[in-house]
């Protein structure tokens, strides 16, 4: 066991039974204990925001033109036609939210253009949720309109000044690739009060090293691994 209890985090969910990013793999996710659970989220052209990854619908569909469009240019009904396998269609996330109602945290990772507006009203703003991007610009937007929602930008290279990129952006948690992780850069996210979350690691070997180096959690596709190296369990 370590000396802080490193928050676990499943990426889209669990995809043992399920396809990522549906209700049923993040139900399946906290069923296997997982603190948190990550998720994409867009903005379909009525103005719900769904849980999907890419900006084109997966899955299979009658209609093979809607393949061809953008989730931005198909209405939630048009989504609900895809059928993403093991009985599971494209979440809304007021849905996903009801479903899941509060029994982990919910980070949810901004990939829709200039939704935030949309997204801010869907969030309830004493929810256990937060929300991140790639997008920087995105989350100081999302700071103006939902400051009571936590916020964090992800980040694939290693700036030269982290809490600089943290302030600009109004963020406290750095969602940093794990392998551009060291202890350097968890002191200096802690010492401007700041969080680092490690994307994606699935192996002990790298959960090992990012302990060390004192991350605060861990985002990965093997929850069931990472929760017994947690319980001190080694393979």
């Amino acid at each position: 066991m370590f000396g802080h209890m490193i928050e676990a985090i499943s990426h889209r969910g669990s995809h043992v039974s399920h396809p990522e990013n549906t209700i049923g793999a993040v139900l399946a996710a906290v069923g296997e204990g997982a603190d948190g659970v990550e998720i994409d989220v867009h903005a379909a052209s009525d103005g719900v925001i769904v849980v999907h990854h890419d900006f084109f619908p997966r899955g299979t569909v009658a209609d093979r033109r809607l393949a061809s469009r953008p989730i931005a240019d198909l209405s939630f009904a048009e989504l609900q036609t895809f059928d993403l396998g093991a009985g599971e269609r494209i979440p809304s996330l007021r849905d996903l939210l009801e479903a899941l109602a509060g029994r982990a945290r919910l980070y949810v990772e901004i990939k829709g253009r200039r939704c935030e507006e949309l997204l801010a009203a869907t969030l309830p703003a004493d929810s256990n949720v937060a929300v991140h991007s790639f997008d920087h610009r995105s989350i100081s937007r999302m700071a103006a309109l939902a400051p009571s929602i936590s916020r964090g930008v992800l980040q694939g290279s290693y700036m030269v000044d982290n809490c600089l990129g943290l302030k600009s952006a109004a963020a406290t948690d750095l969602w940093q690739h794990f392998e551009l992780i060291d202890a350097g850069l968890v002191e200096e996210v802690h010492a401007c009060g700041g969080r680092v979350i490690a994307w994606t690691a699935d192996s002990e070997r790298d959960w090992e090293r990012l302990a060390e180096a004192g991350v605060d959690a861990i985002c990965t596709d093997d929850m069931s691994g990472l929760l017994r190296w947690r319980a001190g369990e080694r393979g």
